[in-house]
């Protein structure tokens, strides 16, 4: 089926039809200067040219009839019409090419995007069990090192202890128990393994696997 849709162009010598939902631009107009044929037969000012126009650009023509070129342009209807079905048949499947590149382009640009989201989650998820790794280990240090102030509190301690034990002091048994129970207990207080942090800690983190 065929539908001719509103004039354009100066002076309306331009027009689209549709064929099929397909829209074809026409032109309908004097021929330029340099085009004209005088045969004799529709010479002069009142020749016409048709043109079939690419819908592209509508600078270029797919093909064209005029006056003067074996007759007038009714002679060439018939050559027209199929010449109108044509270009729109071949417009037809250029718009599918295109359309189907265009799905075939976007679809691809989905599923890219897809790929570098899902690239970005597993990055930023690898940077967050590095963190929470290196979190562990650095509390592990600090367990260690808590340990070591501990072993050197109560070394220190029993140190005291011996020292005090063979010399001669002015220090009381009763000021030395209450030294030695307060300087223990701090010992107790930052030991890992006395408090259980240590287990709790690693609990608190996941198991080694």
């Amino acid at each position: 089926m065929r539908r001719r849709t509103p004039d354009w162009g100066r002076e309306a010598r331009e027009i689209n039809i549709t064929v099929h939902q397909t829209r074809v631009p026409l032109s309908l107009d004097r021929p330029p200067a340099g085009r004209r044929k005088g045969t004799g037969q529709g010479a002069g000012p009142d020749q016409l040219r048709f043109a079939i126009l690419d819908g592209n650009d509508r600078d270029q023509e797919r093909a064209s009839w005029q006056d003067g070129e074996g007759g007038r342009l009714e002679r060439f209807i018939q050559e027209i019409a199929v010449e109108v079905i044509t270009s729109a048949e071949i417009s037809y499947r250029e718009s599918c090419v295109d359309a189907f590149e265009w799905r075939v382009g976007r679809k691809a640009g989905l599923e890219e995007d897809i790929r570098n989201r899902q690239l970005q989650l597993e990055h930023e998820e690898l940077e967050r069990r590095q963190r929470l790794e290196q979190a562990r280990i650095d509390r592990l240090l600090d367990e260690a090192q808590s340990l070591q102030r501990a072993m050197d509190i109560r070394a220190y301690v029993d140190a005291v202890k011996n020292i005090l034990a063979s010399e001669t002091t002015s220090i009381s048994s009763e000021e030395m128990v209450r030294w030695s129970k307060w300087a223990l207990a701090e010992a107790d207080r930052i030991d890992p393994v006395r408090s259980a942090r240590f287990i709790d800690t690693f609990d608190e983190k996941g198991d080694a696997n």
